[in-house]
């Protein structure tokens, strides 16, 4: 056989990556929630002249491999561009693959790949759906504003009936914006923050549905 070594690594600003640095090893990165998928596609092609790109399987990394790309010269570990690559890999998942976690959650089976793709398209880490879940069927303790506090109570107080669809979030905020005279931002900002306690996150025409629990005000 034969054998052949890796340039040598070093960090964004061009110093030597230090042994020491726990948070880079394979542990805390899949404790970080890294994607295999994400650190295969990246090793498989730092330090060639080869670019990063998103493949699903060890079969395609393989093929896309090309030993005779790798230099000799120093090679820049860009952890922000792994995370990047990390979050594309997990937007990318097949619901067949992803369906495992979505029912150790409890999420029922017909919700699945509206839930997914509700969801997916704002994910970075894995950790995120559970949290998300969370939000749908507990509810959160709403972000409001003082100069909103008026806006928002209106707004509740005309929320559509159950079951919602697709639709509802437009329908409603549409309800809103001909009570309130407010649009844009200042309409949808502050209804996204009452009902998820954050300024951004998931489409909420898509995820509206899946709220369980609305603040009372």
């Amino acid at each position: 056989p034969v054998y052949g070594h890796h340039s040598l690594l070093v960090d964004i600003s061009g110093d030597n990556l230090s042994k020491r640095l726990g948070s880079l090893s394979i542990r805390d990165l899949r404790n970080s929630g890294v994607e295999p998928m994400a650190l295969n596609n990246l090793m498989s092609t730092l330090g060639s002249s080869n670019s990063p790109k998103i493949l699903h399987s060890l079969n395609d990394v393989a093929s896309f491999f090309e030993i005779n790309s790798f230099g000799s010269a120093p090679t820049k570990f860009d952890l922000n561009l792994l995370n990047s690559m990390s979050s594309k890999v997990l937007r990318d998942t097949p619901i067949n693959i992803i369906k495992k976690e979505l029912i150790e959650l409890g999420i029922p089976n017909n919700d699945h790949e509206n839930f997914w793709e509700a969801i997916k398209e704002n994910l970075n880490t894995r950790e995120e759906i559970s949290q998300l879940w969370d939000l749908c069927i507990n509810g959160v303790h709403p972000v409001i504003e003082k100069e909103d506090l008026e806006f928002v109570k209106t707004a509740i107080k005309i929320f559509p009936q159950a079951p919602l669809d697709k639709d509802s979030w437009k329908i409603w905020t549409n309800q809103v914006s001909e009570k309130t005279g407010r649009k844009g931002k200042s309409l949808f900002l502050p209804l996204r923050k009452a009902l998820t306690g954050k300024s951004i996150g998931p489409d909420m025409g898509k995820l509206l549905p899946f709220l369980k629990k609305i603040p009372e005000l």
